[in-house]
C-alpha cells in the first residue's frame, strides 16, 4: 500500500486556524473557504488563499489580493470586466477593434448613466458614414458593433474644446462668440438661406457687399458708394433716413429731391429740391417749390437781414420802384399821397431848410373838423400875431 501524508485540515466550518491549532512551518487548510494557511516563525498566520488561489481550467475562481505578471496576458474570451474603480495604462495609444479589417463596426468608446434611466454616451466613429466621429449622449440600447444613431433618445453631443484645423462639411454655429480675429482670407461670409447675400474682401482693403448674387455696395477706407454708377438708392419712399450729416462737399447728380433731410455744409447742385431743414445749403441752380398757396414755402426763425433777397411780392404786395420806407428812418419822401393820416407833431421846413415850422395841437374834448374854402387861386393862411393885409374879409360880431 502506498504511503499517504495528510496536512492538517478543517472539515467543519469556516474557521481559519490559529496558533494553538498549528505549530511554526505547518500547513493548514480550511474546506469551507478553500484557503490554505501557513505559520510563519514569527506566529503569524499567514493566508496562502482561497477561492483564486488555486486556479482550475475548467471551473470559474476568484483571486483576492493583488496579481502582478510579468508576462503577456492574453484573454481570449468574449467578455472582459474590470471593476476597478481606477485603471492604469502605459500605453500611449489605446487599440480598439482589432479584428476591424473590412471596415464593418464602429470604433470608439462609450459609458453607461442614468439620469432616470440607463442610457449610454460615448464618441465612436461612424463606419457607415464615411469614418466621421459622432460624439453622442441618450442612446437607450447599450451599443455593440455599432450605435444605434436611429435610437429615439440618440443625441449629438456637446462639446467644449478649442478646435484647430478645417470646419468643413455645413456645420451650424449656434450662439457663438468669437474672442479674436476672424480671418475669412478673401473668402465670403455668407448670410442668407441660398447662399447668394454675402460681403466679400476679396479685393484688398475693400469690403464688398453681394445681395441676391451681384454685389450691391463696396466701401473703402475712403468711400462707401454702389458698386456701378447709378446703382442703388440710400433709403426708399417709405423708408427714409431720419437724419443726414455731412461735413464736406455733396454731389447729388442734376435731379435731386430733399423730404425733411438735414445737411450740414452741403453744396447741391440740382433742380428740384423739396422741403428740408438746412443748416447750409449752396447751390448753382434754381430753388423750385411746388407747395400750393396756404403753406408758406419757407420758414425762417432768423430775424438777420437776407442781403440781395430780391422778391416781387412782400406781403402780397408788389415792391416799389424806389427806396422802401421806415417808420424810424430819417428819409424825404416825394410824390406821396397821405389818406386820412393821424399826426402828433407835424414839421415842415422853412424855405432854406435851416428851420422848421412846429404844429402844436390843443386838448379837445371831442374831434373838430376843419374845413378849407374852396380857393380859386393861391392864398396865404392869416395867423394872429403877423403883420398881414386882409382883403374882401367880413367880420360878424354875432348876434344877441
Amino acid at each position: 500500500m502506498a504511503n499517504t501524508i495528510k496536512i492538517k485540515r478543517n472539515t467543519t466550518d469556516n474557521a481559519a486556524p490559529t496558533t494553538s491549532e498549528i505549530a511554526k512551518g505547518e500547513i493548514g487548510f480550511t474546506e469551507g473557504t478553500k484557503k490554505l494557511f501557513y505559520r510563519m516563525n514569527d506566529d503569524t498566520i499567514l493566508e496562502i488563499g482561497g477561492e483564486g488561489a488555486f486556479l482550475k481550467s475548467n471551473e470559474n475562481d476568484t483571486m483576492d489580493g493583488n496579481l502582478t505578471i510579468t508576462g503577456n496576458l492574453t484573454v481570449q474570451g468574449t467578455t472582459t470586466q474590470v471593476d476597478s474603480t481606477t485603471v492604469s495604462v502605459a500605453d500611449p495609444l489605446v487599440k480598439y477593434a482589432a479584428g476591424n479589417t473590412g471596415d464593418s463596426v464602429d470604433s470608439g468608446f462609450y459609458s453607461l448613466y442614468n439620469d432616470g434611466a440607463d442610457k449610454y454616451a460615448g464618441m465612436v466613429r461612424d463606419a457607415s458614414d464615411s469614418g466621421k466621429f459622432i460624439l453622442f449622449d441618450g442612446v437607450g440600447a447599450e451599443p455593440t458593433s455599432t450605435v444605434d444613431t436611429t435610437d429615439a433618445g440618440f443625441n449629438k453631443a456637446t462639446l467644449k474644446a478649442n478646435i484647430e484645423g478645417n470646419l468643413s462639411g455645413n456645420p451650424t454655429i449656434t450662439a457663438a462668440t468669437i474672442a479674436s480675429d476672424l480671418d475669412m482670407n478673401g473668402t465670403s461670409l455668407i448670410l442668407d438661406a441660398d447662399g447668394d447675400t454675402s460681403i466679400t474682401a476679396d479685393t484688398d482693403d475693400q469690403i464688398d457687399f453681394a445681395i441676391g448674387g451681384a454685389d450691391a455696395i463696396q466701401m473703402t477706407s475712403t468711400v462707401l458708394s454702389p458698386s456701378s454708377d447709378g446703382g442703388n438708392s440710400l433709403g426708399s419712399a417709405s423708408l427714409k433716413w431720419n437724419n443726414l450729416y455731412v461735413s464736406g462737399t455733396v454731389d447729388l447728380g442734376s435731379n435731386v429731391t430733399i423730404n425733411g433731410a438735414t445737411i450740414d455744409g452741403a453744396s447741391i447742385g440740382g433742380t428740384t429740391v423739396g422741403t428740408g431743414a438746412f443748416s447750409s445749403l449752396s447751390a448753382t441752380g434754381q430753388f423750385t417749390s411746388t407747395v400750393t398757396t396756404g403753406t408758406a414755402p419757407m420758414v425762417i426763425a432768423s430775424t438777420t437781414a437776407v442781403t440781395n433777397l430780391n422778391a416781387d411780392l412782400l406781403d402780397g404786395q408788389h415792391a416799389p420802384t424806389g427806396t422802401i420806407v421806415g417808420t424810424s428812418d430819417t428819409q424825404t419822401l416825394t410824390n406821396k399821397t397821405l389818406t386820412s393820416p393821424v399826426m402828433t407833431t407835424p414839421q415842415i421846413n422853412d424855405a432854406h431848410s435851416s428851420h422848421q415850422f412846429v404844429f402844436a395841437a390843443g386838448n379837445l374834448t371831442s374831434d373838430i373838423t376843419v374845413t378849407l374854402p374852396a380857393l380859386t387861386a393861391n392864398d396865404t393862411f392869416i395867423f394872429a400875431d403877423a403883420t398881414q393885409t386882409l382883403d374882401n374879409k367880413t367880420i360878424d360880431c354875432g348876434t344877441y
